[in-house]
C-alpha cells in the first residue's frame, strides 16, 4: 500500500491550499504553512517562535499562519 502523504513527508514544511488560510488573519493574503518534519521543528523551535515574533507570524501548534506574499517568501527562504 503506497503513503498518498509520502511527498509531505520528505519536507519540513507545506504551504496549505488557499482555502485553509481564509480568516486565520485580518489580511486576504494570508498564507498557512503545515510542519510536517516534526524532529526538524523540534531541534528549532525556539528559532521558528523567534522568526515568527519578528515577521507578525502566528505559530499555532505545527501550524504557522503567515500575514502575506512577502513573509512567506521569507519563510520559503530562511526554512526550506
Amino acid at each position: 500500500m503506497t503513503d498518498i502523504m509520502q511527498s509531505w513527508k520528505e519536507q519540513r514544511f507545506i504551504i496549505a491550499p488557499a482555502y485553509l488560510a481564509d480568516g486565520l488573519q485580518e489580511s486576504p493574503n494570508s498564507h498557512l504553512i503545515v510542519l510536517t518534519d516534526i524532529s526538524y521543528w523540534y531541534n528549532h523551535y525556539e528559532e521558528l517562535v523567534h522568526w515568527c515574533e519578528e515577521h507578525n507570524c502566528k505559530k499555532e501548534g505545527m501550524t504557522v499562519d503567515i500575514p502575506n506574499h512577502e513573509s512567506l517568501t521569507l519563510f520559503c527562504l530562511k526554512w526550506a
